[in-house]
């Protein structure tokens, strides 16, 4: 297939990628206040399982290297960043160099939340921006399992081309 004919490098591809774009940064800046971390999770795997899984077995073969590559690269992040017990929200992540990453952001994205949080609920603060930061980092890296999953999924790709 020509360059000039692949999604991704049309404008339809461009304003797909930005949309998707919006709507990661939505969901990290207010999805996590309203939402929860399970429902963000529960999404993240509901991706991972349906898009990926049946589409790398029973997808077509010159598709499949990119579903392959989407459903271990996402998978493996999410496992890992997930650590011993996902199912105990107050568990740290891992210090994975995009932790520290996310870490950075967090005063950028959240810059008034002791402020925000004091006005809704003044006691047991402290707990509170704990649970809050926690939240954000497993938000985050439920996101960023989808990214790697793209990310490996077009790695993959481009090594099945070559190989061919």
């Amino acid at each position: 297939m020509p360059l000039n004919r692949r999604f991704g490098n049309t404008p339809l591809g461009l304003m797909v990628a930005i949309v998707c774009i919006a709507l990661l940064l939505a969901i990290l800046k207010h999805g996590i206040q309203s939402w929860g971390r399970s429902e963000l999770l529960t999404l993240n795997i509901g991706i991972l399982v349906l898009a990926s899984i049946p589409m790398a077995i029973y997808g077509p073969s010159h598709r499949r290297a990119f579903w392959d590559g989407f459903a271990c690269f996402g998978w493996v992040y999410l496992i890992v960043t997930l650590g011993p017990a996902p199912w105990d929200a107050s568990a740290e992540p891992p210090p994975l160099p995009t932790t520290q990453f996310f870490d950075s952001l967090y005063p950028r994205i959240y810059p008034n939340v002791r402020l925000q949080l004091r006005r809704e609920e003044p006691w047991d603060l402290e707990f509170r921006l704990t649970q809050h930061r926690l939240r954000y980092q497993q938000s985050c890296h439920a996101i960023a399992s989808l990214l790697f999953g793209l990310l490996g999924g077009i790695m993959l790709k481009i090594l099945a081309a070559r190989r061919e």
